[in-house]
This record gives C-alpha cells, sequence and structure tokens, in this order.
C-alpha cells in the first residue's frame, strides 16, 4: 500500500472533529474518508480480527454495545420517539467507532512516525487555539478563519454560534475567553486535549524526544485558558500521578522534566490576567461564567431516570423525572440541564444493561493493563482514572460522542502485543 495513505489515516485521525461541519448527508467528510479507507482495508481488517486478540475482543464489546443501541431504538421507535432515520445513523456511528479503532490500529503497525504525524497536526491545532485567543494579536483574523470552518453546507444542520468569542476577541476580554480552537465548543476542545495528552505521554515515554515534551506543555497551558476545571483535574491527576509513580527518574529525564515544567509555568505566567481574574471559571470557586449548575442534583436526576426506566429513558420519562426531582429540590436548573455525567449517560444511550456491559469492558480493559510493564501500567490506570474524572462533568463519553479517546484503549491493546513479542523473542532465543 501506498505510504501517502497512512499519513492521510493519521491526518484523519488528528483532525477528528475538526470539520464535522463539512458533510455529504449525516456523514462529515473526514468520515466518510475513513469509510472508505475501511473498505479498501477491509481484508486487512478481517485478518486483523483473525490474528489479533486484543482486538477481536475489543469489536465484540463494541459490537453487543452496537446491538444493545438498536434494540433500545426499535423500542423507541415503537413508541414514537424516534424514526426510522434516527435508528440507521446510530447504527452508523456505532459502527464508525470500529472503523476509527481499526484505523488506529493500522498505523500503530506501520510505524511510530505515524503516531509523530498526529503528534504534529495536534501541535498545529494547539498553535491555532492560542493565536486564537484574544491576547493574540492576530485573534480577530483567525476568529475569521474559524467562522470559514464551522461554516456548514449542510442547510439542515446548524450553526455553530460564535458570536460570544467575536466579542471578547474585538473587546481583549480574555478573562471571559473559553479557548476552543478550531472546535465549535471549549468542551469539544477539552476532549481532544485529554487524549491527545496521554497519547503525546506515551510517545515520550517511548522516545525520550522533546518534542513531546513541548506539546504536553501546550496542552497544560492550553487547558488552563480553556477554563475547563475537569480538563485541569484530569490531566493534573495524569501528570502528577506519573512524575511520583514512575520508575524511570535518572538526571536527563529529570531534567527534562523540569524544562517541560518551567516551560508550562513561564507561559502561563504570561497570560496570568485571563485566569486569575475574579471572573475566571478557573478561580471562581462560586462557579462564574457558566458553571453554577448544581452538577450532583443533575446526576442524581439522571441515575433515578435511568432506574425507573430500565429499558430505556424517553423523552416524556426523563420530563416526570426532573419534574419530580425539582419539585423535592427546588432546583430550576435540573428542568433544563441533563446529566452532565458521561457515565451516567451510558445509561440513556444503552438502557440500564449498559452499565452492566461497561463494566464487562472496564474489567477487559483493566485486565489488560494490569499485565503491562510497570510505567505504561502506571500510565494507563492514571489514564483511565484521569478521564473517568474529567467525562463526570461533561455529557460526552467513549462508545457514544468521543472518538480520540478510542487511541488510548487501542495503545494498551499495542502495549501488550508488544510485551508478548518480547517474551516470545525471549523464549526463541534461549
Amino acid at each position: 500500500m501506498k505510504t501517502w495513505i497512512y499519513y492521510l489515516i493519521a491526518f484523519l485521525i488528528a483532525v477528528d472533529n475538526v470539520f464535522v461541519s463539512k458533510r455529504i448527508g449525516f456523514l462529515s467528510v473526514d468520515r466518510l474518508l475513513e469509510i472508505m479507507i475501511f473498505i479498501l482495508f477491509f481484508k486487512s481488517f478481517l485478518n486483523e480480527l483473525r490474528t489479533n486478540s486484543f482486538f477481536k475482543k475489543f469489536c465484540q464489546f463494541l459490537m453487543v454495545f452496537i446491538i444493545l443501541k438498536f434494540l433500545m431504538n426499535l423500542r423507541f421507535l415503537a413508541l414514537g420517539e424516534i424514526e426510522s432515520l434516527d435508528i440507521v445513523r446510530d447504527l452508523f456511528k456505532g459502527f464508525t467507532f470500529i472503523i476509527f479503532s481499526f484505523l488506529f490500529v493500522i498505523i500503530i503497525k506501520e510505524g511510530t512516525k505515524y503516531l509523530r504525524v498526529i503528534s504534529w497536526v495536534h501541535l498545529a491545532i494547539l498553535i491555532f487555539s492560542l493565536l486564537h485567543h484574544p491576547l493574540s494579536p492576530i485573534a480577530g483574523q483567525v476568529q475569521d478563519f474559524k467562522e470559514i470552518l464551522l461554516t456548514s453546507n449542510d442547510s439542515q444542520m446548524g450553526e455553530a454560534d460564535l458570536s460570544n468569542e467575536e466579542t471578547y476577541i474585538e473587546h481583549g476580554l480574555a478573562n471571559r475567553f473559553r479557548l476552543s480552537g478550531p472546535f465549535a465548543f471549549a468542551i469539544t476542545f477539552s476532549y481532544f486535549a485529554i487524549s491527545s495528552f496521554i497519547l503525546n505521554l506515551y510517545l515520550f515515554m517511548k522516545t525520550r524526544k522533546k518534542f513531546y515534551l513541548v506539546v504536553l506543555g501546550l496542552l497544560i497551558v492550553t487547558a488552563f485558558l480553556s477554563q475547563t476545571r475537569s480538563l485541569i483535574l484530569g490531566l493534573f491527576i495524569i501528570s502528577a500521578g506519573y512524575f511520583l509513580i514512575i520508575q524511570n527518574k535518572n538526571a536527563r529525564y529529570k531534567f527534562n522534566l523540569f524544562v517541560a515544567s518551567l516551560f508550562s509555568i513561564l507561559i502561563l505566567a504570561l497570560v496570568s490576567s485571563s485566569i486569575t481574574s475574579i471572573d475566571s471559571r478557573v478561580t471562581s470557586a462560586d462557579g462564574t461564567g457558566g458553571g453554577s449548575d448544581n452538577r450532583p442534583m443533575l446526576w442524581a436526576t439522571g441515575i433515578l431516570a435511568v432506574v425507573e426506566n430500565p429499558f430505556g429513558v424517553t423523552k416524556t420519562d426523563y420530563d416526570k423525572t426532573r419534574q419530580a426531582m425539582f419539585e423535592v429540590s427546588g432546583d430550576s436548573s435540573i428542568l433544563h440541564l441533563t446529566s452532565h455525567n458521561g457515565l451516567i449517560n451510558v445509561g440513556f444511550q444503552y438502557t440500564f444493561f449498559g452499565y452492566i456491559l461497561f463494566g464487562a469492558f472496564v474489567y477487559f480493559l483493566l485486565k489488560r493493563t494490569l499485565k503491562l510493564p510497570r510505567d505504561y501500567k502506571i500510565l494507563f490506570l492514571l489514564s483511565l482514572f484521569g478521564y473517568l474524572v474529567h467525562t463526570s462533568f461533561h455529557n460526552n463519553f467513549i462508545l457514544y460522542a468521543d472518538y480520540p479517546y478510542l487511541m488510548v484503549l487501542i495503545l494498551i491493546g499495542y502495549a501488550n502485543e508488544i510485551k508478548e513479542r518480547a517474551r516470545k523473542e525471549k523464549l526463541s532465543s534461549n
């Protein structure tokens, strides 16, 4: 196969959610290209299922999730909650998770250089994001480009509302600005950032190249500028845990960490006005700037709705639960906001039985993670926990609304494959 196609795959994986507004039918252009490449590599996909035990089991889990979603949707269709086209879309979406995962498997097997391509594209996204911030002298021009990027060619797709960003850039309101880069929302950026952080930390462990430290430093800076507290907490858990527990702590390694930390602190100091203001979401205890909803009550409402409706929560069911919880608590945010917890939303996406399936999926991942060499085991355990913390405050979650984190899960399997290969080579040499 031509080398360029692997570079294309790496690029498509790296820009997930960037070109979401450019569509053909209900598919974004990048997703459509991924499907076409998957068809081209279909024989390799079947071979991977035969020879790669991790990927085979991984795909089996995804298939069961797809079937569970399909059965729930059939019930919703009978109740008049959704239309037939919604079922088709959800089926297609489920299979695209498998396709995305497989394409990442392909480029891993072709070599680290394609993972480096992803990292370079992520660096470009981070630079774009920083240039878009009100403190940048060309923020207005970058904003114009972003508007073109997010303008949809599909009249039925709602346009992203960038009016707040425009106002903050025009008036230099850095303390109110939530960095989102080329994405429509700061939350979308946060899901990109946490997966990119884990990928680049993995590549740094593997290669010890300072380039990845630069990317990690920029991810920390942009996390603060996004003013997404769950992202900052998630990155802190992963990085602090890694630096404290990891085994390799020689002088050169410590120097690299010191340089990376100093680099991040200096940049943060330069933009301190945007994160230390009383109006900042990062430093404001009362949640100024849009974070004042009562998350625990939203979580409780979501859990109660799933428990009361184990075969799927319809809109009518959810409204009834919301009203009942509002009468008890008096918190009006319950009537308008969803659970804001990715794990709780598993029940909304896959019925109550989705929790059981998800528990088995997590057990499968943990079992494979615990077999890894010490440093990689620590990395992926911290990554799983940090991701869970981050997604506990937002609606998106792996398996129904977050593609980039699939890279992290596939890396667990790849790290296992490397270990097994080394074990077999050692046995054969003896």
